[in-house]
């Protein structure tokens, strides 16, 4: 009989022999032992005073790319006391869930003000609406839909956003059409006789008194451009995921911005936009007619930084007490027309109220205005940061000026001044150096200004030229330009 002696090892044994093999395996697959030992021979040489706190700077540097992990949204106020959305982007940061950004963005332009009680009320009640889908859009598909999203990768997810937003566009489109064909098909409401009309005398013109002077009527202001209602979580979402990018990038907003804009790392100087601060304000435009002149606006010598600027205008708006003569108080295009002839060569002339919104220049792909020299572009609604980089491409292809402007309806959300500055606006329109709302986002640019002279990457701005307008088209005469101004460093 053949013994055989056999060794068996122990249950515990053998699973704690295969646990520890798991997890060298783990570790090997992961290059653990490499990048420990690197870790351990670049720290020994550079004999920090803080040994953990630089292995742990060592190894953040080469972990993971924050990922999207979820959305928070909910309904706040904005500088003018109306209902808006605040949306939060958090990222799963070294295994752990971490607040990254933060967005407050106006509604937009569909809810204006206006003086009739009726239609205020039907427009707060528009708003209300807007916001309330605006949450609804966030909670329900967008939050699920960026889950797992690397923050920086801004065009991927703007496209993503884009194409929600025409999907809803397309069913919202769909819907009305569908209302109109059932409108179409209702029987007509029965006639009802019309009462004749009483026969008046008329009365014979007295002596002395001119018969009325027929004056050329005013045409009506276009109807405002229409919004689909929730559109402000598209914007919103895009500007904190700019946001979060750039925290992400360890990079300035503006910077992250300038290199979305340019596709690379922005190694060039760039200049800082203008302020253009408002002087005077003509009201708010009223219902029923057009205001051919809204604002008076100061634009300040190029040479001046963003700090000597402010100083300029703190100093004129206590001066200024009353409007002068040059004070246009109505107008038709006939007027716009006699203003552009007279003054196009010693001023810019924008009709911001005649700019249309950007996805209506994405679609046109055509952003010259009669007789302007150039554009206000706003950052609302569906549009995407990949959007204003477009219309910015565009626009400057046509040698027009750049303008970023504020909503009336402001937060105190600043990041609008490194937006400005990353797609290198011409100017920046925040108006008059008053409000909290606005002050934020003059503070954000003296910080940015002082942060690129320190980088040394802040550089000239180019001098104002003024074109002469002979006709519709523009044409740039340098006889009648403003005397040269050479360009100085802001």
């Amino acid at each position: 009989m053949d013994y055989r002696r056999t060794c068996r090892i122990p249950a515990a044994a053998r699973q704690l022999y295969e646990l520890k093999h798991r997890a060298a395996e783990y570790y090997r697959s992961n290059g653990v032992p490499r990048r420990i030992e690197e870790a351990l021979n670049v720290i020994f040489f550079s004999n920090p005073d803080d040994v953990y706190g630089a292995l742990a700077n060592w190894f953040s540097e080469i972990s993971k790319t924050p990922v999207i992990s979820r959305m928070t949204v909910k309904k706040v106020l904005d500088g003018t006391g109306q209902s808006t959305i605040q949306v939060e982007i958090l990222c799963t940061v070294q295994n752990n869930e971490k607040s990254m950004s933060s967005v407050v963005m106006s509604a937009g332009s569909e809810w204006t003000d206006s003086i009739i009680s009726d239609a205020a009320e039907t427009n707060e009640r528009k708003r209300e609406q807007s916001v309330e889908i605006a949450l609804k859009w966030i909670k329900d598909d967008l939050d699920p839909l960026l889950t797992g999203a690397l923050p920086t990768e801004q065009l991927k997810i703007d496209q993503l956003l884009s194409n929600y937003f025409i999907e809803k566009l397309e069913k919202d489109q769909a819907r009305k059409k569908k209302e109109r064909e059932e409108r179409v098909n209702e029987p007509p409401p029965p006639l009802v006789p019309a009462k004749p009309a009483t026969p008046t005398k008329k009365r014979k013109n007295s002596k002395g008194k001119k018969s009325p002077i027929l004056q050329k009527p005013i045409p009506p202001a276009e109807p405002a451009e229409p919004v689909l209602k929730g559109s402000i979580a598209i914007g919103a979402i895009s500007l904190a995921v700019a946001k979060a990018g750039a925290i992400v990038n360890k990079t300035p907003l503006y910077l992250h911005v300038a290199s979305l804009k340019h596709k690379q790392q922005i190694a060039r100087k760039m200049a800082m936009p203008l302020p253009l601060v408002t002087l005077l304000s003509c009201g708010k435009t009223t219902s029923g007619k057009l205001n051919l002149m809204k604002e008076v606006i100061g634009i300040p010598p190029t040479g001046l930084t963003i700090r000597e600027s402010i100083d300029v205008f703190m100093a004129l708006q206590k001066e200024i007490a009353v409007l002068t003569d040059k004070l246009i108080k109505a107008g038709d295009q006939e007027q716009w027309n006699n203003i552009c002839n007279t003054l196009s060569s010693k001023c810019y002339l924008v009709a911001e109220a005649a700019s249309k919104t950007i996805v209506k220049h994405l679609k046109s792909q055509n952003p010259s205005i009669p007789r302007s020299n150039g554009l206000v572009l706003k950052h609302i609604d569906e549009t995407t940061i990949s959007d204003l980089i477009e219309v910015f491409q565009l626009v400057e292809g046509e040698n027009m000026i750049t303008i970023i402007g504020s909503m009336e309806e402001e937060s105190s959300e600043d990041s609008l001044a490194d937006v400005a500055v990353g797609l290198e606006a011409r100017f920046i329109k925040l108006g008059g150096l008053i409000r909290g709302e606005r002050a934020t986002k003059y503070n954000r640019l003296l910080v940015i200004e002082e942060e690129m002279r320190e980088r040394e990457i802040l550089g000239k701005r180019r001098k104002h030229t003024f074109p002469y307008y002979a006709d519709k088209s523009q044409t740039s005469l340098e006889s009648n330009s403003m005397p040269s101004e050479e360009a100085e460093e802001g």
